[in-house]
């Protein structure tokens, strides 16, 4: 059958829509299944109900039903993934309590993202959109032998969808409180007898929520735009290609963070605060058919991003602190893997991974001067403000290149009994220029022990993390697995405010060593009473060495000898009737420093920073059918964060205490599922509470970041191709 393109394919749906709907017969509907989700966790297509992993994933139906638009959205629902820090540019994002805290070029991240097998890089650009995927999976712990570096907390995989040879598309419309205004596109289908490809655009922007009472205005206004699109082309019978580009701007007034002196969305600083992050790429992932079903796959891919972000340190009317924050990346990779067929006893991946990316920042801050340029006596009574006040510059940068092997295969003892084994040897090298340049040493030097210098320095890691597993399926729907698990988080150099005096500029002060972790966790991942339920759960323990910590009140980022996470996981799954669903996902946390000195304080037991003991969430969806007009689902769940710290010294300002919030989302689909109108609320009680917590580094300011107030509004979408 001759295929049809997609530009005719678009003509025609557009006249033809109106009479399609209303001559479509009414489906019979089934209510709820459990759903299968396919993971490529290890490399190839599985479901993830037979992936011996810990792994939370959502398929795109799922991620409709959450009404989750943006990576962060998914902390809710997936208690494991920790959402904390300043959000923007200064976010942090961690698996089981292991939590980023990076905020300077020198500074790697712990969890790794990915789209489509492509490592993302820097921490502000992983809060990625999530039109168009097919499916997001959440690898909780090290995956040190199939991804590498840097995933000492676990990775996350976002996959796209694949252009396929029949046109299909959506479009989507929103609207809420505070002129939320959002709209999306998503188009897919075949360009050609070999060809095929697919688009999606978002759109999407707010007013803030915040009122800055020194402006007299309202501030915090938020703008995003996102594309993403993927080329397909069947070369041959062998060979595709795929040729995929995306690009994503996001825009914010802030503010950054609030004073907790002030009322709750209100605010005094004397600036409208910005925090802009832009980020593209692109990539050409070529698969090859080798025969006997060997699979050769190449990934090459570029990616650039960066950020801006201003901001007023002293939260007031006034000039003793502002600050201006940027940072520029460049990545190259390069990914060739061979894939073996699924055998009956054996199957293995092995592959060959090379990164060469770049950072660097020209941040600064301004004390006692820009934006007003006042003019005040220094200490002692000598005027030493120059007009444009005291400024600190970093001018800096890191190269990093990075080359791995790695090995990962399967041996089944029998139908019931695999054992899994995986390698991955990484080489790594490092290359700092970073330079600190105060316009007057003699108020630095005695305010904050601060003055002018540079480094110049070179740094090489190498690292084996092995991986070793035991699964047994005691019966076909219920599988026990034991696993042993090696990663490592590259070492570097605090490029940050250096507070050492003028002789600290040197690797001994400066340098930090690399990370490495050792976990040990057992899991079940079932299914009973012929589909109704699905139960998953994991223990584990995760043991640090030379954990990376970052001392807030001296902006010293080291290695704090020994660090813990432990706990558990549950995921549960139950549809007592066709036409119900209940969700359960929980996870147990229990962390703490072995061995930790700081300074003059031994913090050694205490709690590690953003790692909550006890995170939920409880879900239900209900059907409700309509007869001949179609059926209404309402979807409510409710999510728990137990109290958490910002600080591992648990000062009354680093707190912040539990919250809940509850959510609620309810749909009409016709029969003809055409289109579907839905009506929403988030943080359904208006619910008050801090995200993030602590005090300001030059003037010790207590403040935080809230979560967002009640939001309420519509959703619409029209599906083409049906």
């Amino acid at each position: 059958m001759k295929k049809i393109t997609l530009a005719a394919k678009i003509g025609a749906f557009l006249t033809t829509a109106i009479a399609s709907s209303a001559a479509t017969i009414a489906e019979e509907r089934s209510g709820f299944t459990l759903e299968e989700v396919v993971v490529t966790a290890q490399k190839r297509a599985e479901n993830s109900q037979d992936v011996p992993l810990s792994i939370q994933a959502f398929s795109a139906e799922g991620l409709e039903k959450l009404g989750a638009s943006q990576l962060n959205d998914l902390s809710a629902s997936a208690p494991s993934f920790n959402i904390g820090g300043i959000e923007g540019s200064q976010g942090q994002m961690g698996i089981r309590g292991v939590v980023d805290f990076g905020r300077n070029v020198g500074i790697d991240a712990r969890t790794g993202i990915y789209i489509d097998g492509v490592y993302q890089g820097r921490s502000f650009s992983a809060n990625q959109p999530l039109l168009g995927l097919e499916s997001v999976e959440i690898l909780r712990g090290p995956q040190g032998t199939l991804f590498g570096k840097n995933t000492v907390s676990g990775a996350i995989n976002l996959n796209t969808k694949k252009p396929g040879g029949e046109f299909e598309g959506e479009v989507r419309a929103n609207v809420s409180n505070y002129d939320l205004i959002g709209s999306a596109l998503y188009l897919s289908g075949p360009l050609s007898e070999k060809m095929s490809g697919s688009i999606s655009v978002a759109h999407e922007e707010r007013e803030g929520y915040y009122y800055n009472k020194t402006l007299d205005q309202d501030v915090g206004a938020v703008e995003r735009d996102n594309l993403r699109a993927k080329l397909l082309i069947q070369a041959s019978d062998e060979l595709e290609l795929i040729v995929a580009a995306d690009f994503g701007r996001t825009e914010s007034e802030g503010p950054l963070t609030t004073s907790k002196a002030n009322p709750l969305f209100v605010t005094t600083k004397d600036i409208i605060e910005e925090d802009d992050i832009e980020y593209a790429g692109g990539s050409l992932t070529v698969n090859y058919d080798l025969g006997d079903e060997y699979t050769l796959t190449s990934i090459t891919a570029y990616r650039q991003s960066e950020y801006i972000s201003s901001f007023d340190g002293d939260y007031n009317v006034g000039v003793a602190e502002h600050a201006f924050f940027d940072e520029d990346t460049d990545m190259v990779s390069q990914e060739v893997r061979l894939v073996s067929p699924k055998g009956d006893a054996f199957d293995w991946v092995a592959g060959l991974y090379y990164y060469d990316g770049s950072a660097s920042t020209e941040r600064s801050t301004i004390l006692f001067g820009a934006p007003y340029n006042a003019n005040i006596n220094g200490l002692f009574g000598a005027p030493v403000v120059a007009d444009e006040g005291i400024v600190i510059q970093l001018p800096s940068s890191v190269d990093t290149k990075s080359y791995a092997m790695y090995v990962h295969g399967n041996y089944r003892f029998s139908n019931s009994v695999e054992l899994t084994l995986g390698l991955r040897y990484t080489s790594e090298d490092k290359d700092l220029d970073y330079a600190q340049i105060n316009n007057n040493d003699l108020v630095t030097g005695i305010l904050f022990n601060s003055t002018s210098g540079a480094l110049n320095s070179s740094s090489s890691d190498d690292d084996v993390s092995p991986s070793i597993g035991l699964n047994w399926s005691v019966a076909d729907d219920a599988m026990l697995f034991a696993r042993y698990a090696k990663a490592y988080k590259s070492g570097g150099w605090n490029a940050d405010f250096n507070l050492g005096g003028s002789t600290a500029f040197n690797d001994d002060f400066m340098q930090y060593d690399q990370e490495s972790v050792d976990t040990y966790e057992i899991g079940l991942k079932s299914t009973w009473l012929d589909g109704k339920l699905q139960a998953n759960a994991t223990a584990f323990r995760s043991e640090f060495t030379d954990f990376h910590v970052q001392d807030f009140s001296t902006l010293q980022y080291t290695n704090a000898a020994e660090a813990v996470t432990q706990g558990g996981e549950l995921e549960l799954t139950a549809i007592p009737i066709d036409t119900l669903k209940l969700s359960l996902n929980a996870t147990y946390l229990d962390t703490f420093f072995e061995k930790y000195a700081l300074g003059n304080l031994d913090l050694s037991g205490a709690d590690m920073p953003y790692a909550p003991q006890w995170k939920t969430y409880l879900g239900a969806q209900y059907i409700l059918p309509l007869g001949n007009s179609g059926e209404l689902t309402f979807n409510v769940d409710y999510n728990f964060s137990d109290e958490q710290s910002a600080d591992p010294r648990t000062r009354p300002d680093d707190m912040i205490a539990s919250y809940g919030t509850w959510n609620a989302r309810v749909t009409f689909n016709p029969n003809n599922d055409q289109w579907q109108l839905a009506a929403f609320v988030k943080n359904g009680g208006d619910k008050e509470y801090y995200r993030q917590a602590g005090t300001t580094f030059v003037l010790g300011i207590p403040r935080g970041v809230l979560g967002a107030p009640k939001t309420y509004g519509l959703s619409f979408a029209y599906y083409l191709g049906r």
